[in-house]
């Protein structure tokens, strides 16, 4: 058993290491959406929100020692929380893109496709995200998404960062990390862990691919530290 855990932490420092060393902006400290994201590139300054795993990059520098993790947890939670601000529903976008004057949504198809600027199939990870984490900036962010969420008669696949539904259908892709965001909190958001727990009346199996992947972390834990 000994030997499994050195192994996986062996791994894990190779995996943070190469992380670092090819998708790391040193410049704004966060991390670049992949390896091709160089420097020389407009997408080097591109922030995916869903990257923003607070609780994961603590775990990575207490393994580590490299207190650039703390570094990137601080800047891309701070990030995040300016995009929070940007809008009374406080929904964040799928990407952002960092400026000289701070940092915005991005807009239509300037990363990937036309849904870049809206809390669509990647912002949707966000609140799993953020959800074991003790910062308060990451407390702040979900609470406002969730305070967003409880006030909707129902959960739909995304929605524009001021609200507006994008879809008429649901999609555990959403569902799910509001779920294990709600079951973190249950007590201020009973009602979003009770609709929520539907996620598990359909077979993973029976999912697409994507969908099934968020029910299955949700159900053994999401990201938590330990």
């Amino acid at each position: 058993m000994a030997k499994a855990s050195n192994n996986i932490n062996t791994l894990a420092k190779a995996i943070a290491a190469d992380i670092l060393r090819y998708e790391y902006n040193d410049q704004q400290q966060l991390l670049t959406v992949g390896d091709w994201a160089t420097a020389d590139t407009a997408a080097y300054r591109v922030m995916r929100t869903s990257d923003v795993m607070p609780s994961v990059f603590t775990s990575l520098g207490e393994l580590t020692n490299d207190q650039r993790w703390g570094q990137v947890s601080d800047s891309m939670l701070t990030k995040l929380a300016t995009l929070s601000k940007q809008h009374k529903t406080g929904l964040v976008p799928d990407f952002a893109v960092v400026t000289k004057q701070g940092v915005r949504a991005a807009k239509a198809k300037e990363v990937a496709t036309k849904q870049d600027g809206h809390y669509a199939y990647n912002a949707a990870r966000v609140p799993m995200m953020l959800a074991d984490s003790s910062d308060q900036r990451a407390v702040w962010i979900n609470r406002r998404l969730m305070h967003f969420f409880d006030q909707q008669t129902q959960l739909l696949a995304g929605y524009t960062v001021t609200g507006k539904a994008l879809h008429k259908y649901e999609s555990n892709v959403f569902s799910a990390p509001i779920f294990y965001a709600a079951q973190s909190d249950a007590d201020r958001y009973g009602n979003l862990y009770k609709t929520g727990a539907t996620i598990y009346n359909r077979s993973v199996a029976q999912q697409p691919y994507y969908d099934a992947t968020l029910t299955a972390l949700v159900a053994v834990g999401g990201f938590k530290n330990d």
